[in-house]
């Protein structure tokens, strides 16, 4: 059986916070990374 797919991640291009420093200092709650912008992947499989 072959079947293909398409998945998009983070359609709305939100800029969530998903890491913050949390060590005591002149960093402390620095943004570390925030979600990645839009990504679109498009694929198959082959099942057998």
């Amino acid at each position: 059986m072959l079947h293909f797919y398409f998945d998009v991640f983070n359609v709305l291009n939100a800029n969530t916070v998903t890491q913050l420093n949390r060590a005591l200092g002149s960093t402390w709650l620095r943004i570390d990374d925030l979600l990645p912008p839009r990504v679109m992947r498009l694929g198959g499989a082959w099942d057998f």
